[in-house]
């Protein structure tokens, strides 16, 4: 995306701070964030479908899921009244939180976590899987399943993906299990399943690699803004 741009794009950092008049709506914000972007970085993108290497979300199991992902209608009601049983505490959002050290970790990053949403569909999870299980390409989903769901999953990060997010690599083969970078260092004992077993036995998902049309954001043109 940012290859054939100056080298400034990705070494130099900016803080805007902007007010908005009244009260805006968040897609009346985000108009209001690219024309910002347009006028002061004289920002040009585009849009364009791409074959590139993808992970598809699949069924483990033709027909069935586990008990992470279930018909929003089986589970609690978007009414309820919050409960630390229930997460996420509100529908249609997808999230993740840390949980409780149980191992004296000396690294927040390297603590359990839950994650998922509620009243939500399979493509919406396979949009946030890239940021909740730190994967190195987008997914797709591919599993058939309409409707929609309540989906929670509980992990154990790795030291490679807990620190490097974004290189959790998959194995050529599939999803059979988490497979660190060659460089990547010795992956500590820990309470709980990684992400993609977790994924895989508790929602009752599987990822593959595959190839596959992915919509990508394309910068045409950028430059430095102008001082204030």
């Amino acid at each position: 995306m940012i290859s054939h741009l100056p080298k400034w794009v990705s070494t130099d950092n900016f803080e805007i701070e902007a007010r908005a008049p009244g009260s805006p709506a968040k897609d009346q914000m985000r108009l209001m964030m690219q024309a910002l972007l347009a006028e002061r970085f004289q920002l040009a993108v585009h849009f364009e479908t791409r074959e590139t290497p993808i992970l598809a979300m699949i069924l483990a199991k033709p027909g069935r899921t586990g008990p992470g992902l279930r018909p929003h209608t089986e589970g609690p009601s978007c009414d309820a009244p919050p409960s630390p049983e229930i997460y996420p505490p509100v529908c249609g959002i997808m999230g993740w939180k840390f949980g409780a050290d149980t191992r004296g970790s000396s690294s927040p990053l390297l603590l359990p976590r839950t994650g998922g949403g509620r009243d939500t569909t399979t493509a919406l999870i396979a949009d946030y899987l890239p940021t909740m299980g730190s994967l190195d390409r987008p997914v797709i989903d591919r599993t058939g399943l309409a409707g929609r769901f309540d989906f929670t999953i509980k992990w154990t990060p790795d030291q490679t993906n807990a620190l490097a997010p974004g290189t959790q690599v998959m194995p050529k083969g599939g999803s059979a299990g988490n497979a660190p970078s060659p460089a990547a260092p010795p992956t500590p004992d820990t309470e709980g399943p990684g992400f993609i077993q977790a994924l895989r036995e508790q929602a009752g998902l599987k990822l593959e690699s595959t190839r596959g049309p992915v919509e990508t954001l394309v910068i045409d043109h950028v430059e430095r803004p102008s001082e204030n």
